[in-house]
């Protein structure tokens, strides 16, 4: 049987679809694919490739408007001089469709942010030379105060790193992030055998699956972030840079936040200290997830 997938966005819609949001922060990828030409409005960025770039999204949730934010990072090799960038940006949406598998084309929104930084590559090539959009994002509801400021932002690691340092543990897939005044936190990937008494506690849809999850370890603090960010066994743990996309200050606390691939691709989440709970270093604040309804799963 051929499943088609469509359209689940669990992060806020936009300001003026906040009832239907779980998160106060608005998040998109910035794996930004282009639209129809646009090479009669060469004062618009990206005239190089006279395209726009942004999301084609199904259905009709969002809005236009300012109060967004790019996040881009520079290419670099190691991640000693981690070099990331705030930059403010408005956003457009314009009507188009999408196409379904296996059925007729739907109504959907064309989301297309301006402007954006300069120099930025969009072939996905994570350590070309150029910055790399890696998210978009707009505070909402309790985060709309969030201290945010055009220009650099403390960075101390980003996906167009080519490698992050690994702490000294045996293993081969877990992160060292370095920060401020000497102390480092550590990602340590963890998979839980299938059927132990741990993975039939926590609700999924099948249990007969290795379980894995993430340890974010702060000196002798520890949190296990839930939810098979590296695959469902270790034979299909991803690399860090793909698992761990950004890392640094965002919401300008001091304290560590990051951003987390569960697919090394479209589903994001960003956990900020800001939004942590009891006992907790972070907490959830906002998060993105698209199932292309164009391709089926048979």
């Amino acid at each position: 049987m051929c499943i088609a997938f469509g359209l689940l966005l669990s992060a806020a819609q936009s300001s003026q679809a906040e009832g239907e949001t779980q998160g106060d922060i608005v998040l998109f990828p910035g794996t930004l694919a282009p639209f129809e030409s646009n090479a009669g409005k060469p004062s618009e960025p990206n005239k190089a490739a006279a395209q726009k770039y942004g999301w084609n999204l199904p259905g009709a949730g969002y809005h236009a408007g300012s109060g967004w934010w790019a996040l881009s990072c520079d290419a670099a090799a190691d991640a000693k001089a981690p070099t990331c960038r705030l930059t403010p940006t408005n956003l457009s949406v314009s009507k188009g469709t999408h196409p379904v598998y296996d059925g007729e084309p739907v109504a959907s929104q064309l989301l297309y942010w301006s402007p954006l930084p300069d120099a930025l590559s969009f072939d996905g090539d994570n350590t070309n030379g150029k910055a790399r959009l890696l998210f978009l994002f707009k505070p909402l509801r309790s985060l709309v105060a969030m201290k945010i400021a055009a220009g650099p932002v403390t960075t101390y690691l980003h996906a167009n790193l080519k490698d992050y340092p690994k702490p000294p543990t045996p293993g081969t897939l877990e992160v060292r992030i370095p920060m401020e005044a000497g102390q480092f936190a550590d990602f340590v990937p963890r998979t839980l055998p299938a059927g132990t008494r741990e993975v039939q506690n926590i609700p999924m849809e099948d249990v007969g699956y290795p379980f894995d999850f993430l340890e974010l370890r702060i000196g002798s603090r520890h949190q296990r972030i839930s939810g098979m960010w590296t695959g469902c066994s270790t034979s299909t743990l991803r690399p860090a840079t793909d698992y761990l996309w950004w890392a640094g200050d965002l919401d300008g606390d001091g304290k560590l936040d990051f951003v987390l691939s569960r697919d090394g691709g479209g589903h994001l989440v960003l956990f900020l200290s800001s939004q942590a709970k009891a006992g907790e270093l972070v907490g959830e604040a906002g998060s993105f997830l698209y199932s292309n309804p164009a391709q089926g799963e048979c």
